[in-house]
């Protein structure tokens, strides 16, 4: 397949309402409205858990994985 100008990028359409609301959020927060989808997006990736060996998502203070039992972060080999 022939790679595409826009590989690394994600594009989402939004319904006007979420649209008008996070512009609005970007301008209180004196940020552009790409920066303002970029950090918010980060800092939910951060709740993100997954497990390296089954790849089941896990609440993100999980000490156990959900779908086979390893434990997680900060839990105890």
């Amino acid at each position: 397949m022939k790679a595409e100008r826009n590989d690394e990028q994600i594009l989402v359409r939004l319904p006007a309402r979420i649209k008008s609301l996070v512009e609005t959020g970007a301008r209180c927060e004196g940020m552009t409205t790409q920066e303002w989808i970029r950090e918010a997006m980060q800092s939910r990736l951060g709740l993100v858990n997954v497990c390296p060996k089954c790849s089941h998502l896990n609440a993100g203070k999980a000490k156990y994985c959900c779908g086979c039992g390893q434990p997680r972060r900060g839990g105890h080999s």
